[in-house]
């Protein structure tokens, strides 16, 4: 070895702190970004020169720059968010509903029902008596006009909720483009096996937590490999990714199928929900969608 080797060796060296500061400085920069996971370089000596006496090292060599997550973690924190969402929606809507049937005070469908068969009772016991049959047309009155104030509110809450499930729906489907655009560029940095696309696997991951949210959908890879040389618990998903909302395929690789949302049979106007398979067969999808928000819904 030369002068020149020497002083590549410690070039390596000085390039390899230069690149652990860098990816530090990146991890302070995005403490506060969400979804990010934090990265380390990988480091392992360069591969040495071989001389007559031996081998003689040569530095450090930069094998990657790995992000330090863990998928069986992150996907019970996907379900359990998908869970939350939707316990959550449905304590929210059925609370807003609990206040058109008040029991308190007397008021409400209850009591006007608890009045109406006391009167008929009334009138049973003296079918003579005028004024317990007027008192009981007007209860029969007051009773009709609380029924139907309810159904319209109910009613509106469902036009509501109807509403609201287009425009989620609408959101899942977008998201899924993005995800589909996401593994394309994913697919595309890490072609050639040089290195991880930790910034971008790390966005992804925050759309599948919102996927999860919406509908409960679930991740399927290839498989997963661990990756115990950075952290005892860092393992990837690699390989073949599929995003599915109860078996069926939303996003396959880079391409997404949407779901489609149709009012066309229903008088009322409230909408159905199909999965489009390639052939453009439509299956009726709304009691596959049971996780998260539109699950409620």
């Amino acid at each position: 070895m030369g002068l020149m080797d020497s002083l590549g060796i410690g070039y390596s060296g000085l390039n390899a702190s230069q690149v652990g500061i860098n990816t530090m400085g990146h991890n302070i920069a995005n403490a506060e970004t969400e979804g990010y996971s934090r990265q380390r370089v990988v480091q392992s000596a360069a591969n040495p020169v071989l001389t007559g006496p031996g081998s003689v090292g040569n530095g450090v060599a930069i094998q990657n720059i790995e992000r330090i997550f863990d998928a069986f973690v992150f996907n019970k924190y996907t379900a359990a968010f998908s869970d939350k969402e939707s316990s959550d929606f449905k304590k929210r809507t059925l609370e807003e509903l609990s206040t058109y049937f008040p029991e308190i005070n007397d008021v409400g469908i209850k009591a006007d029902l608890k009045e109406f068969y006391t009167l008929w009772q009334r009138v049973a016991d003296n079918p003579n008596n005028n004024a317990a049959k007027i008192a009981l047309a007007q209860q029969t009155q007051t009773l009709s006009r609380h029924i139907q104030e309810v159904h319209s509110q109910v009613f509106d809450m469902q036009k509501k909720l109807n509403e609201e499930l287009k425009t989620n729906i609408e959101e899942v489907n977008k998201i899924a483009a993005q995800i589909a655009e996401l593994n394309k560029s994913i697919n595309k940095a890490e072609s050639g096996g040089a290195y991880k696309a930790n910034d971008l696997r790390d966005k992804r991951g925050v759309l599948e937590r919102d996927l999860a949210r919406l509908v409960g959908a679930k991740v399927s890879v290839g498989g997963i490999t661990s990756n115990i040389g950075i952290d005892s618990n860092a393992n990837e998903e690699e390989g073949e990714y599929n995003l599915q909302v109860n078996g069926f395929n939303i996003v396959d690789g880079g391409s997404y199928h949407a779901i489609k949302v149709d009012n066309t049979d229903s008088p009322d106007g409230f909408y159905q929900l199909y999965y489009e398979r390639q052939d453009g067969v439509r299956i009726p999808f709304d009691q596959k969608v049971r996780g998260g928000k539109i699950g409620a819904i």
